[in-house]
């Protein structure tokens, strides 16, 4: 049976899905997700990672850990592709110190499914490599839910991708549909969906007018060493060419990384060379998010790199490194 609902507004929070490349051989292999993965009642012998991503380098690593034989395939020059090469280079040395393989510019071209294993044939630098393993993991992104919702019938626009454009006020070009989370194609984290939330129950029922135009959008990536990231990279501060200064500096510089004798990784932090103002942050280490949340609501609340060079944190706290961090900064 059919049955109509109605509603002043209506929400469309229908979240993604991992996406699943056309590979040759596809339908003839036992491949996981994220979204199945955990439900393994057995460690892999030897788990292939079909992307170099943040979700395969979690799960990577885990598995890792766990005992797994563990290899990475990544299409692009570089692993996480968005993020500045520094991190790239340093994430994946970390990897390969862990007994992680890791093969980058890595097209796969075929799966099969042999009788104790599976085979995959990979492109790798323009040279054929055939690869077996037990399991295969494909994290090669998520696409959202949207292609049975028939949202056409309501004048709902989706873009090429199939996300819904939102506005500032996360509402649809139907004025009273909103769309919230991983379906609008801002950033897809749990996070983010909640702010979205927040956003539109404020907006309705107090008449708040808040707005996504302003807000940070913090991320981390649960590696060990963490990678706490907020506002721009590097990378896009000089696609945006914008006058900007880096601060850098590594964790074995860090008193309290060093106690704890986690000295992977390090702090970067990008900032306006005129205003003073933080950009933007890339925290590689331990403890990596929390560190990016101070910066997070130092640029929320405007507060200038050089007030935090010479501000008073505890010791010995993480934080206590952003003194050195920007008193890196050679802006005389």
């Amino acid at each position: 049976s059919i049955e109509e609902i109605y509603g002043e507004q209506i929400f469309i929070n229908v979240g993604n899905t991992p996406v699943v490349p056309a590979f040759d051989g596809i339908d003839e292999v036992k491949y996981h997700t994220s979204d199945n993965i955990m439900h393994l009642s057995k460690l892999p012998e030897h788990l292939l990672i079909i992307g170099g991503g943040y979700i395969g380098l979690e799960f990577g690593q885990m598995f890792s850990r766990f005992g797994s034989k563990v290899t990475i395939l990544e299409m692009g020059n570089t692993l996480m592709p968005h993020e500045d090469d520094d991190i790239c280079i340093e994430m994946s040395s970390i990897f390969q110190e862990e007994g992680i393989k890791i093969h980058t510019a890595a097209e796969v071209i075929s799966l099969k499914q042999n009788k104790k294993n599976k085979k995959v044939t990979v492109k790798i630098k323009g040279k054929t490599k055939e690869i077996n393993c037990s399991h295969i993991l494909i994290a090669t992104g998520r696409e959202p839910q949207t292609s049975k919702l028939n949202l056409g019938a309501a004048g709902i626009k989706t873009n090429e991708k199939g996300y819904i454009p939102v506005n500032q006020y996360l509402k649809t070009n139907v004025g009273h549909i909103y769309a919230l989370g991983d379906v609008n194609g801002n950033s897809a984290f749990t996070h983010i969906a909640y702010n979205d939330h927040v956003i539109v129950v404020k907006n309705i029922l107090e008449n708040a007018r808040l707005s996504t135009r302003y807000r940070k959008e913090p991320y981390c990536m649960f590696t060990d060493p963490q990678l706490g990231r907020v506002g721009i990279n590097e990378t896009q501060a000089k696609e945006q060419g914008l006058d900007y200064l880096v601060a850098k500096i590594p964790m074995k510089h860090v008193a309290r990384a060093i106690e704890t004798a986690e000295t992977r990784g390090f702090m970067k932090a990008i900032v306006d060379r005129k205003t003073k103002k933080i950009l933007g942050a890339s925290i590689l280490g331990e403890e990596g998010g929390e560190i990016m949340s101070v910066l997070q609501m130092a640029m929320a609340g405007n507060i200038t790199y050089d007030q935090i060079r010479y501000m008073i944190f505890a010791h010995p706290l993480y934080s206590e490194s952003l003194n050195n961090l920007f008193m890196s900064l050679d802006d005389k």
